[in-house]
């Protein structure tokens, strides 16, 4: 959601993964987390040291209220499970970031056809 926040909806994990796949398929090139890392700063130009020290290698508990807040839902916990709640007036970037999350991009661009 990082991602996809920085770059406006453009990159998301996705294109991380494919990044890889087009430069270590069919090769024994191994792909480690500080390669992860740096081409994850490069797509979303900012720095994910601290996640990566703290979810990744660490046993920190990922916020998720932090990343979906980013496309206008607020997460709690209530009894151990999780309900998320949409903010009414969502910003058309909210909007895009949310569907994009969901892998719902081919609804997003028949919308603005």
């Amino acid at each position: 959601m990082q991602i996809r926040h920085n770059t406006e909806n453009a990159r998301s994990l996705d294109n991380l993964m494919q990044f890889f796949y087009k430069e270590t398929a069919g090769t024994d090139t191994l792909i480690g987390n500080q390669d992860i890392l740096n081409q994850a700063n490069l797509l979303a130009h900012t720095d994910f040291t601290g996640f990566m020290n703290a979810y990744i290698n660490g046993t920190d508990e990922v916020p998720l209220s932090k990343y979906l807040e980013f496309a206008g839902i607020h997460a709690s916990t209530n009894s151990k499970q999780l309900r998320l709640i949409h903010e009414s007036g969502k910003t058309d970037l909210q909007q895009k970031l949310w569907l994009g999350f969901l892998g719902l991009n081919e609804l997003l661009n028949k919308t603005h056809r």
